[in-house]
């Protein structure tokens, strides 16, 4: 795939190609939205590279109206409600039986009574049973056991789901990769497509958390292949940009994205 969307050819800084892609994107804080919109307005060239990426954009549109529930909705499940009719509940078996017994003559005491005798009795027996007490302690080694290989899977399952992912888009609306961050310090680049990369040509993937300091190399990439970036000593957050970017062999020599934007997302914690 040859980069020609949006930011090819843009007179505009790879920041600020940046800039107006998560501007047209509604990612920005209030306050950063404020200022891209002066700045657009004062600035044609930036005002245009907005409107380009809000058509490509498009299909990300967020901006329908929220569904409204019926005003009388609580007064029509509160009738329902008042409208179920009252369950009378059944004589237990055991009730039963005992006034059966009581007018026999056969039971002198309260059927509460004899359920607590007949739960003595049952009590005495158990904990005099030695079988009760084997048969006890290997089922509570076997629930132990399950406990354990329960708790191991779930934390091995824990371990390999990412905690952030973030997900790549072209200037033409085209997944091109997803970036996985580990809660281990792993960070790794997995492709969905590939770019045709120029001889003489690289591929860098670069992060941004704070404008100030801007954008750091994080990977150099021949080619569009599964790769493992180096965040080791980098700050890693939810709303974080990742973008591809095509430079000269060996990296921007000024250490910034000098080259057109092939891919831009921001990270978001999984869900």
């Amino acid at each position: 795939m040859s980069p020609n969307g949006p930011a090819a050819g843009s007179p505009l800084p790879p920041e600020h190609q940046a800039l107006a892609a998560e501007y047209a994107l509604g990612l920005l804080s209030p306050d950063e939205a404020e200022r891209a919109a002066a700045r657009a307005a004062g600035n044609p060239a930036f005002a245009a590279e907005v409107e380009r990426w809000r058509r490509h954009f498009s299909g990300f549109d967020r901006t329908s109206p929220l569904a409204t529930l019926p005003p009388d909705l609580w007064s029509r499940i509160e009738a329902k409600l008042d409208d179920t009719p009252a369950v009378t509940a059944e004589p237990s078996l055991e009730t039963s039986r005992a006034a059966e017994l009581r007018e026999r003559g056969r039971l002198p005491f309260s059927s509460a009574e004899a359920a607590a005798d007949s739960r003595r009795r049952l009590f005495g027996w158990l904990w005099n049973s030695l079988a009760f007490w084997r048969i006890g302690g290997l089922a509570a080694v076997a629930a132990a056991i399950a406990v354990a290989v329960g708790l191991n899977g779930q934390l091995q399952q824990a371990r390999s789901a990412p905690v952030l992912v973030a997900i790549l888009q072209t200037p033409d609306n085209q997944t091109a990769a997803v970036v996985n961050a580990f809660a281990d310090g792993r960070t790794e680049l997995v492709p969905l497509t590939t770019f045709t990369v120029p001889a003489g040509k690289v591929l860098e993937v670069w992060t941004l958390w704070d404008r100030q300091v801007g954008p750091r190399s994080v990977g150099l990439l021949q080619a569009m292949s599964s790769s493992r970036l180096k965040l080791d000593n980098l700050p890693l957050g939810a709303n974080q940009l990742f973008e591809i970017t095509l430079e000269p062999a060996g990296g921007s020599p000024i250490g910034r994205p000098t080259g057109p934007v092939l891919a831009i997302g921001r990270a978001a914690q999984r869900i």
